[in-house]
C-alpha cells in the first residue's frame, strides 16, 4: 500500500503504518507482547479495569432501583417493530437496522442530507468509506511537515526528535477547526487553524531500531510525537492542502513549556523536580520547580472549544507514559499513584529509562502536573498552553462549553475510565463577546461539580467545595485527603485529587463517561443497560 493511499487517521490507520515499514525496517514485524498491545492500536488502553475504591452506587444500580412502571426502552432511531423485522436482537438483526437514512429538518436539527454506507463486519476492510456523491482523501498524515523547516516524512523511520518537533504527531484523536476572519470579521469556510491531539505513539515503527526506551533518541521523539499539532488549513481550487511553512504551524509535545493557573497552581504537590531538558540528556538542577512552569501535555484524547477562539486539549492516559525500577513513592503520593493508575510498569513506553523525569522513583511528583484541560491559543504561535487546574484532574475525554443567558460559562467533562464520573465546571466570570483578551482567564475561577444520579429519576450537581459534606456527615476540609492550612489550600487538593473529592461526596460510578454535555453524555462503554431512565442532573 503506498503512502498516499493511506487513510491516516488515528487508530484506523495503524495496520497501514506497520505495512509501510515492514520493508524499510527489514520485513514484517513480530507479534506484539501483551505490554505492547497496551499503549496502541486497536488494543490501546482500554480504561476497562476499575481503579475506584469507593462504595459509591453506580449508574447500573441507579437504572436497577427505578421503578419498573416508569422505565423507557432505550429507543434510539430503532423501535421494536423494527428489530422484530430485522429479526430481533441477534447481531445480523441489529446490523441491518442501524443504517443511517436521511432525516428531514425538524424541531431546530439540521437534518441529515445522505445515505448510509454498509455496517463494516469482520474482516474489516482496511479502507475508508463514504457516503455516494462523497469523497475522502488524504489531508495530513504523521510526519508530514506542519511548521517552517519541516523535513518531508522519511519511510524508513530516520527522522530525528528535531524533525519531528515540525512534522504532524502520532495517533490522532480530539480535533478542531478554527476559522480565520474574513474582511468583514466573520468566519471565513476556506482557511483556518487544525488543532489536532496526537494521543499515543506506535513505538515499534517510530525509529529504525522500534525499541522503546532503548535510547535518549528514542524516548526524545516518542515525546516529540505526543501532544498536539497545529497546522494552517487552506482550500485551493476545491481542494485542502496544509500551508507547509505557515507561521501559525507549530507542535506542542511532551516538553513543550506550559503554565499552571487557577486554584492549585504553586501547590507543593505540584512542585516536582526540575531538570534542563536537552536533546540527548534530561539534567537535574537539584531544585524543585514552582508548581506553575511546567513541560509538556501528553496522552491527549478528545478536546473542546471556547467560544473566545482557543482550543481545550484533554489530558487521559498519561499514567502509562511513566515508569521505575526503583522504589515506588510512599505515602500521600502513593495513595494518589492507586487512586490515578500510576504504576512502576506503565504502559511500556519506557521513557524513565532515558529520562529521569518521567522516572517515579527520582521525580515521584511529575504525574500531578498532567491530567488536566489545557487551554491553547492557536492564533498566537508565541502563546504559551495553560493548564487550568479549575477544571479538576482526571482522565478527562472531552470538554464541551455552554454559555448561559447570564454569560457564565459551564464545561462538561467525563472522566474516560470505568467507574468514573461526570463533572461540569461554572465560571464565576462572564463570558465577554465583544473583548476576546476579557475572557483569557475566565476558566480559572469558578466550581467544579461533580454528577449524582438517583432512582427517582433526578439528579444533583455536588459541589467539590471545601464545606460540601461527604458521605461520612464530614466536610471536605475535615477529610484527611483535603486538609490544608486554610480553605484555598484544601481546595487546590480537591482538584488534585479530584476522584479522590469525588468519591468522598458520593457521586455517580458511571461506564466510561466520555463526551457530555448539559444534555447528554456519551459513555464508551455500558455493559448491561437493558432499559435506561431519563435521568440527569439539571444543568
Amino acid at each position: 500500500m503506498s503512502r498516499t493511499a493511506l487513510p491516516r487517521h488515528g487508530r484506523v490507520a495503524l495496520a497501514s503504518h506497520s505495512e509501510l515499514l515492514q520493508a524499510a525496517l527489514g520485513g514484517p514485524t513480530p507479534p506484539p507482547t501483551r505490554q505492547e498491545l497496551r499503549m496502541k492500536g486497536i488494543n490501546h488502553p482500554r480504561n476497562d479495569e476499575t481503579l475506584n475504591p469507593s462504595g459509591n452506587a453506580s449508574i447500573h444500580d441507579v437504572i436497577d432501583a427505578v421503578d419498573d412502571s416508569r422505565r423507557l426502552f432505550v429507543k434510539g432511531s430503532v423501535s421494536a417493530t423494527a428489530l422484530s423485522a430485522a429479526g430481533g436482537l441477534t447481531l445480523s438483526g441489529l446490523t441491518a437496522t442501524v443504517q443511517a437514512a436521511p432525516v428531514a429538518p425538524g424541531l431546530g436539527f439540521p437534518g441529515i442530507g445522505f445515505e448510509s454506507v454498509p455496517a463494516s463486519v469482520a474482516p474489516v476492510a482496511d479502507r475508508v468509506t463514504v457516503p455516494a456523491g462523497y469523497s475522502a482523501e488524504l489531508f495530513v498524515a504523521w510526519g508530514d511537515a506542519i511548521a517552517a523547516g519541516g523535513p518531508a516524512f522519511a519511510p524508513d523511520a530516520s527522522n530525528t526528535a528535531a524533525d519531528q518537533e515540525r512534522q504532524y504527531g502520532e495517533h490522532t484523536d480530539g480535533m478542531a477547526f478554527m476559522p480565520f476572519a474574513g474582511a468583514d470579521g466573520k468566519p471565513v469556510s476556506d482557511r483556518g487553524l487544525l488543532c489536532a491531539n496526537n494521543e499515543y505513539t506506535h513505538e515499534e515503527i517510530l525509529t529504525p531500531m522500534g525499541v522503546p526506551g532503548a535510547s535518549i533518541e528514542h524516548v526524545r521523539k516518542s515525546q516529540a510525537a505526543h501532544g498536539v499539532s497545529i497546522l494552517e488549513a487552506r482550500r485551493r481550487n476545491g481542494r485542502w492542502m496544509v500551508v507547509k511553512n505557515s507561521p501559525y504551524g507549530r507542535r506542542l509535545t511532551a516538553n513543550s513549556k506550559m503554565r499552571v493557573s487557577g486554584p492549585a497552581a504553586g501547590h507543593v504537590l505540584l512542585q516536582s523536580n526540575e531538570y534542563l531538558i536537552k536533546p540527548t540528556e534530561t539534567v537535574p538542577t537539584g531544585k524543585t520547580s514552582d508548581g506553575r512552569m511546567v513541560y509538556g501535555t501528553i496522552n491527549n484524547c478528545a478536546h473542546g472549544i471556547t467560544p473566545w477562539g482557543t482550543y481545550l486539549t484533554c489530558e487521559e492516559n498519561f499514567n502509562g507514559n511513566f515508569g521505575t525500577a526503583g522504589t515506588m513513592p510512599a505515602g500521600e503520593q502513593a495513595v494518589i499513584n492507586n487512586r490515578y493508575g500510576v504504576t512502576a510498569s506503565g504502559f511500556g513506553y519506557a521513557w524513565d529509562k532515558q529520562d529521569p523525569r518521567f522516572d517515579l522513583a527520582l521525580n515521584p511528583k511529575e504525574p500531578n502536573l498532567f491530567g488536566w484541560v489545557v487551554e491553547i491559543d492557536p492564533y498566537d504561535p508565541k502563546s504559551v498552553p495553560v493548564k487550568r487546574t479549575a477544571l479538576g484532574r482526571f482522565k478527562h475525554e472531552s470538554a464541551q462549553y455552554v454559555v448561559d443567558k447570564n454569560g457564565h460559562l459551564a464545561v462538561y467533562m467525563g472522566d474516560d475510565e470505568r467507574n468514573e464520573y461526570i463533572y461540569k465546571f461554572v465560571s464565576a466570570g462572564k463570558y465577554d463577546p465583544k473583548n476576546r483578551a476579557a475572557n483569557r482567564n475566565l476558566l480559572d475561577q469558578g466550581v467544579l461539580y461533580v454528577a449524582r444520579f438517583d432512582a427517582t429519576l433526578r439528579g444533583q450537581w455536588l459541589a467539590l467545595l471545601p464545606g460540601t459534606i461527604g458521605l461520612n456527615g464530614m466536610a471536605l476540609r475535615d477529610n484527611p485527603h483535603f486538609q490544608g492550612a486554610d480553605d484555598a489550600e484544601v481546595q487546590a487538593k480537591i482538584l488534585i485529587k479530584t476522584r479522590m473529592a469525588a468519591d468522598a461526596v458520593g457521586a455517580t460510578m458511571m461506564d466510561r463517561p466520555s463526551a457530555s454535555t448539559a444534555w447528554h453524555c456519551a459513555t464508551t462503554r455500558i455493559s448491561r443497560v437493558p432499559t435506561m431512565p431519563r435521568c440527569r442532573p439539571r444543568s
